[in-house]
């Protein structure tokens, strides 16, 4: 969920300020800095800015059919809103002890306020945001884009993929060297179609379930119409949705053949 935090500062110190010509001093701004990576690093960070000086205000009044322009802030007071943050957190507990810490580093009070509805509207933008993302990966195989490919994986994303070895991880899974040799023994287009996932997801975490459908032709002629189950777990970074997990997989004939049941479908 998304909440506004509104820096309340006060005439008095904006006289000061513009007496002394700076707009806060170096200790406050370094505790800003700080409050402001954590908050990134964390994955709480959604936007901040500070706003400049109330006379420098326009309120436009357009509700009887000629708009109305009036310099000055809509209402004159001692306090009025000098910045703000808008932040994403899982729960209240969490939002208070981060709005303390950000009134502290800002040395000013802090108005916490959460946006209407903003529940729904989060669950659903994830999603999309999710869909997105496996599309384009999906997208990418198609195209033989190794680099694109692996874009989206987290540094310490665990993979547990249909050819050998039975896990890889960080590093070893993120490198486009394994891949691009994948992709060197097809023989033109692969296709990859995700179909419809399943997507579930909370503020910072996710997982997405379905089958998907690989065809395409091998360089030693072997024609591939195969279906797989395809599990994705994933975590909200700064820099977005990552995977963090990934498991592909089909079923094996218990006949003690040990072989594979890729001849499978939906």
């Amino acid at each position: 969920m998304q909440y506004l935090f509104s820096v309340i500062d006060d005439t008095a110190d904006l006289a000061r300020w513009r007496a002394s010509g700076a707009t806060a001093r170096p200790d406050e701004m370094a505790a800003l800095d700080a409050f402001n990576d954590r908050l990134a690093a964390e994955g709480h960070w959604v936007f901040a800015g500070g706003l400049a000086a109330p006379g420098t205000a326009t309120v436009i009044d357009n509700r009887g059919g000629e708009a109305l322009f009036t310099d000055g802030p809509f209402v004159e007071s001692k306090e009025y809103v000098g910045g703000l943050w808008i932040i994403e957190a899982a729960d209240l507990d969490v939002v208070l002890k981060l709005a303390a810490e950000g009134s502290k580093a800002c040395n000013r009070k802090i108005e916490v306020r959460p946006f209407a509805l903003m529940t729904t509207e989060t669950e659903t933008t994830a999603q999309e945001q999710i869909r997105t993302l496996l599309n384009d990966r999906a997208a990418a195989i198609t195209a033989k884009d190794a680099r694109r490919a692996v874009a989206h994986l987290a540094p310490e994303v665990v993979s547990f993929g249909l050819a050998p070895p039975l896990r890889a991880a960080g590093d070893e899974a993120r490198d486009p060297a394994g891949i691009e040799g994948w992709f060197g023994t097809w023989d033109g287009p692969i296709g990859y179609d995700i179909g419809d996932p399943v997507i579930e997801a909370g503020d910072d975490v996710a997982f997405c379930h379905g089958l998907t459908h690989m065809t395409g032709t091998k360089t030693d002629g072997e024609q591939v119409d195969l279906w797989f189950r395809s599990t994705v777990g994933l975590r909200r970074t700064a820099a977005g949705w990552q995977i963090t997990h990934e498991h592909d997989s089909t079923p094996f004939y218990m006949d003690g053949s040990g072989r594979a049941a890729t001849d499978l479908r939906p």
